[in-house]
């Protein structure tokens, strides 16, 4: 039946996201994509407003509308899932496949049957997932393509997708809606993001600028306000915490405060030579790799 060619569809789907190879990836999202834009799934995705919306509907078609509105509720939540769960690792994000992942959560998440815990769930993943701090060493280094082009990392990847789209689920949805991600979800990493946080670079602060201004004209600028307030709040005093804890070790500790003194310096040093290695690697077309 085609429920169960849907149904097979979505389990396939779901586990390719999750494989390590990032071509299985983007041929399972633009997969997603195609299920997700196939007009039978719009129409028994909506079937259940358009049920409750006409007076003259008979009982039993209303509880058949309502078991397959359910029905694709949980496939669209399944998808949306798998989807979000492809942005946490960095090492298989390109472009294409974040700008895919980016669509499909667009539809899972505002078009899902209207479930506002589904919607909540998924902003406070996508929240967590900005915030997931960018790799460092090599790891961090611009990745050349075999014709020369610069290809983006993946965590600038992750956060612009993510930044996108906060800006476009909050002009979508109801301001009060939106109101009430803010605090906990949408305005922690966009914050980090434009205060000159080290995780993160000139691209992203100006998207992240404009994502604000753009929640700001969505909810008002009073709600806005205070939430913005109070992330900067939380971030203060957890940044007053850390450096009071550690003038207490210096005084209560002083020899372990030392120690980690030299360690820090030791790892600055490190982190130098290695730097200093990959760009004569890089000066020698040794590696693939750029430093700008």
């Amino acid at each position: 039946s085609s429920s169960g060619s849907s149904n097979t569809i979505t389990e396939l789907c779901c586990r390719a996201m999750r494989f390590p190879h990032v071509w299985v990836r983007t041929a399972s999202a633009r997969l997603i994509g195609h299920v997700l834009s196939d007009s039978r799934i719009l129409k028994s995705a909506g079937a259940r407003t358009t049920a409750n919306e006409d007076d003259d509907a008979g009982d039993e078609d209303d509880s058949q509308n309502d078991s397959s509105g359910k029905q694709d509720s949980k496939m669209l939540s399944m998808l949306g899932r798998a989807s979000s769960s492809a942005l946490a690792t960095d090492q298989l994000l390109t472009s294409a496949l974040g700008q895919q992942i980016a669509k499909n959560l667009m539809f899972t998440t505002l078009h899902a049957t209207a479930d506002a815990k589904f919607r909540a769930e998924t902003v406070r993943r996508l929240g967590n997932l900005a915030r997931k701090p960018a790799p460092k060493g090599s790891a961090s280094f611009k990745v050349l393509t075999l014709v020369g082009e610069k290809k983006d990392q993946g965590w600038v990847v992750r956060r612009r997708c993510i930044f996108q789209l906060f800006g476009a689920i909050s002009s979508k949805l109801d301001p009060s809606e939106t109101a009430e991600y803010l605090e906990q979800s949408i305005l922690p990493p966009l914050y980090l993001a434009t205060e000159g946080h080290s995780d993160t670079n000139e691209e992203l602060k100006s998207l992240a600028q404009q994502v604000l201004e753009l929640i700001q004209k969505c909810v008002g600028d009073e709600k806005f306000a205070l939430a913005f307030a109070k992330v900067r709040s939380v971030f203060k005093a957890r940044r007053d915490e850390r450096s009071r804890k550690r003038k207490q070790e210096k005084v209560i500790n002083p020899q372990e405060a030392a120690r980690q003194k030299r360690l820090k310096s030791q790892r600055k040093m490190k982190s130098k030579k290695r730097k200093q290695a990959l760009a004569k690697a890089i000066r020698k077309g040794d590696l693939p790799v750029s430093m700008n």
